[in-house]
């Protein structure tokens, strides 16, 4: 009897989550079919998980590089091209990635050929060009200058706080009692120091410190990751860039994800655990690379 009813409520957690897949990979086909919703949101979303070993899987393929590639963070800031004087509008990349301590990577997600831009392209050539040192300025302003000094009670400056806190834990950064960030109010030390600056400040020194002492020097560079094929060329008259802006070195083949679907070598690169989740968004994924005739 009571294997029976053990069987049973295995037997509804397997449907239960059979159902909350289909409905997540219907409105996910959906959404990416229809006008105006920003699908690389969505598929950001699924992919996120797999991005380190997507990334270190590509390199290998591409270069031949044995590296394991760590998520460092999310929509990270970077200086604009045409950056006025102490203005502070920037622009952002989908990851920060790194290979510690050899190489940074400036990485974006394309989901649509179309959405490949010159400008953007152009920061993150401007990032290159300005070097390490240079990396954590605008994620320095938006977190101290910005947010805790001015705006401590924003909800972007909460949320610059809790990409800190990913950035502490993924790359391995000692642990911190990080509770006064939630707090309504900045607090004094005894030495008359906001606590919640000086907390930030170490943790953004501890993070930062971690990429600029990398040994020999690490070196920036730019890698697209993009659902359909595309080539450098693709990219550089998209962004309506001469041949001669492209440095090999710099701006690397892009990683097509069409590449990695029914891909066994990839799917061995993942652990047990991920090969299961990976599945799951195999199979949305190659719903999403139907052309347009299948879609009616």
């Amino acid at each position: 009897m009571l294997q029976r009813v053990i069987d049973n409520f295995g037997g509804y957690i397997v449907d239960k989550n059979e159902k909350f897949f289909r409905m997540v990979k219907d409105w996910t086909v959906s959404d990416y079919r229809t006008q105006k919703i920003k699908s690389e949101v969505i598929i950001d979303m699924m992919i996120s998980e797999f991005m380190s070993e997507i990334v270190s899987y590509g390199l290998k393929t591409k270069y031949g590089l044995k590296t394991k590639i760590q998520m460092v963070a999310k929509e990270f800031p970077i200086e604009r091209i045409a950056q006025k004087d102490n203005g502070h509008h920037y622009a952002s990349v989908d990851y920060l990635l790194m290979d510690i301590p050899r190489t940074v990577y400036l990485t974006e997600l394309k989901t649509t050929n179309d959405s490949v831009g010159g400008l953007q392209l152009l920061n993150m050539l401007n990032v290159c060009q300005h070097g390490i040192a240079d990396l954590r300025k605008p994620f320095h302003y938006a977190v101290l200058d910005y947010g805790i000094k001015r705006h401590f009670n924003d909800r972007q400056t909460k949320k610059y706080l809790y990409s800190l806190k990913k950035m502490m834990d993924s790359l391995g950064i000692e642990k911190r009692d990080l509770s006064s960030f939630s707090d309504g109010r900045r607090e004094k030390n005894v030495n008359g120091e906001y606590i919640q600056e000086v907390l930030a400040q170490e943790i953004i020194n501890a993070v930062f410190g971690k990429i600029e002492s990398a040994t020999p020097k690490a070196e920036i560079k730019i890698l697209y990751v993009s659902l359909h094929h595309i080539t450098v060329d693709d990219i550089l008259k998209k962004a309506n860039l001469p041949y001669d802006a492209y440095n090999p070195h710099i701006l690397l083949k892009p990683i097509i994800l069409a590449e990695y679907i029914s891909n066994d070598d990839f799917y061995k690169t993942l652990s047990s655990g991920k090969q299961a989740q990976w599945d799951c968004v195999e199979e949305i994924l190659k719903e999403l690379l139907l052309p347009y005739s299948n879609w009616f």
